[in-house]
């Protein structure tokens, strides 16, 4: 997610437990999306650089599991789930 000057969007499926995942194309317009389906509840989300690679990684919040995942970006659109932090409570990111 990383292509200059181009727009991305990421949409959380709450009730569906899915992440969705939209690119912008040179026309302004984004392209048809990956559906990542998942065994539990996103609740939130947030996109920052993590590794300080140029590419944006992804921090899902699990919400009611306790728990953050993060998903490390090593290519644009392929991402990889490289950590797991649980906290046992409600977890939400800001």
């Amino acid at each position: 997610m990383n292509d200059g000057a181009k727009i991305h969007l990421i949409t959380i499926g709450y009730l569906n437990n899915t992440m969705s995942m939209f690119f912008g194309q040179e026309n302004d317009t984004f392209d048809n999306g990956i559906v990542y389906k998942t065994s539990f509840t996103l609740v939130s989300i947030a996109v920052p650089d993590l590794n300080i690679d140029n590419w944006l990684n992804i921090i899902v919040s699990k919400g009611f599991k306790g728990c953050i995942n993060i998903l490390l970006n090593y290519d644009n659109r392929i991402f990889k789930e490289k950590m797991h932090f649980g906290n046992g409570s409600y977890t939400k990111l800001l």
